[in-house]
């Protein structure tokens, strides 16, 4: 409806003014450069900003905005990639 995206579009607007906000918990951005759905950019951008001291972000050129229904061997490397990502921390955890 046009008052979701009303709402949508506010909500997305005030978040890209905080990037601060995610100072307290590891963040990792998976960013597709082909996504022609969210501006990857703009994304790479705010989560450039974010002050975690564990920020990671990834961009796969060429990929889409769900990375995980590329094609199956474009799908394992995204895997591969948030699975050691989530190890690491898992790790340093214990």
């Amino acid at each position: 409806t046009a008052r979701w995206a009303v709402e949508f579009m506010g909500a997305q607007n005030a978040t890209l003014q905080r990037p601060a906000d995610f100072a307290a918990i590891p963040v990792l951005a998976l960013l597709g450069s082909g996504d022609g759905i969210a501006d990857w950019a703009t994304s790479r951008d705010f989560y450039s900003r974010c002050s975690a001291a564990d920020c990671d972000i990834r961009t796969y050129d060429g990929f889409y905005h769900e990375l995980i229904n590329e094609g199956p061997a474009d799908r394992a490397r995204v895997f591969k990639d948030l699975l050691a990502w989530l190890d690491q921390r898992i790790a340093a955890a214990k």
